[in-house]
């Protein structure tokens, strides 16, 4: 609700100064929004849940393709503020979303998450899930803030722009799509590793941007981030179920996110001054670097987990809830 505040008054924002004020509120909402996005899901499916979370991170990728486009268009017809009004009516069906959703009984025993909260900060797992988050949040920020700068620069037309942009984000819709169904079949005992291959390739499309020249070598590469980027996305939810488990889920994915963003703050600004300094090549070197780094933590995270054994109380607290589940359904169907 933070947020639509945010975005209803955006138009009203006469003052130019004001605007970072509306920005920050807006963020607050949406940062408020993002956790229970996450962990909703993971309640209420169990044989489909990384199913589940892939056709969610597949409709967040739907709606950042299409979204820019559709509000350029508004400002065209309606000004920006009439195009901020649409967008606060869109945002508004969180309010309906969220009051739809209804925690499970799963989500009820209190004590169990308070003792689990204290537990996920005593393990290494968090720092190296929290560095993974930072370094791709960080990277993706820099490619999709100044990738369009780099193209301009190697003769690419404005107009053009849109094409590479326009790649990028359907073959990230296309890849989410494919990460949800491969962890919930061939890969759904490797969810970890599925992430952190997807965060290395997308180091490596990022760099491999320095090498592009025209508008095709832009397109392809273009279409590499995509892929790697709605790769990585798409099984970042079931990863990091499949490290936390249930109970911890929600504070790891809150911890993560806040990494991200934190990430996505820090990391363009140093990008920037170190293009400016260097050329903007050094940008995307740096960028993808960044992005390595998180790969390297995540592939640990995966060996990590691999190698040691999961709890014998988290199988029982698995066991118990699918026992209380069924006997809910069985109760209702009474």
């Amino acid at each position: 609700m933070r947020q639509e505040a945010a975005v209803n008054f955006d138009p009203f924002a006469v003052p130019v100064e004001r605007s970072d004020d509306v920005t920050q509120a807006g963020g607050f909402g949406l940062g408020i929004v993002t956790v229970p996005m996450w962990s909703v899901p993971t309640e209420y499916f169990n044989k489909y849940r990384n199913l589940a979370m892939g056709i969610l991170a597949t409709g967040a990728g739907c709606g950042i393709f299409l979204f820019p486009r559709l509000f350029v268009h508004c400002i065209e017809q309606y000004s920006w503020r009439g195009s901020m009004l649409i967008n606060a009516g869109v945002t508004l069906h969180l309010v309906v979303c969220g009051a739809l959703m209804s925690p499970s009984e799963n989500a009820n025993n209190t004590h169990s998450r308070k003792h689990t909260y204290r537990q996920l900060f005593k393990t290494d797992k968090l720092f190296f899930f929290a560095i993974g988050c930072f370094c791709w949040a960080g990277s993706g920020q820099v490619f999709y803030q100044m990738m369009p700068t780099f193209a301009w620069h190697n003769e690419v037309k404005r107009t053009d722009i849109v094409w590479i942009t326009s790649a990028v984000g359907l073959t990230d819709i296309c890849a989410r799509l494919l990460a949800a169904l491969l962890n919930h079949t061939v890969a759904k005992e490797h969810t970890v590793f599925l992430y952190a291959s997807a965060v290395f390739l997308d180091a490596l499309s990022i760099f491999t941007l320095t090498l592009c020249s025209s508008l095709a070598t832009f397109i392809l590469d273009g279409m590499f981030f995509g892929f790697a980027f709605g790769m990585m996305m798409g099984s970042h939810g079931a990863s990091a179920f499949d490290v936390f488990g249930f109970q911890q889920f929600p504070d790891a994915i809150g911890v993560g996110m806040f990494a991200a963003s934190i990430g996505g703050l820090s990391i363009p600004l140093i990008a920037g001054i170190l293009g400016d300094r260097y050329g903007i090549v050094w940008t995307f070197r740096f960028a993808a670097a960044v992005a390595a780094t998180g790969s390297i933590n995540v592939f640990t995270l995966a060996v990590r987990k691999r190698l040691t054994p999961p709890p014998a109380e988290n199988s029982l607290q698995s066991k118990r809830n699918t026992f209380q589940r069924r006997q809910s359904s069985t109760m209702q169907m009474l």
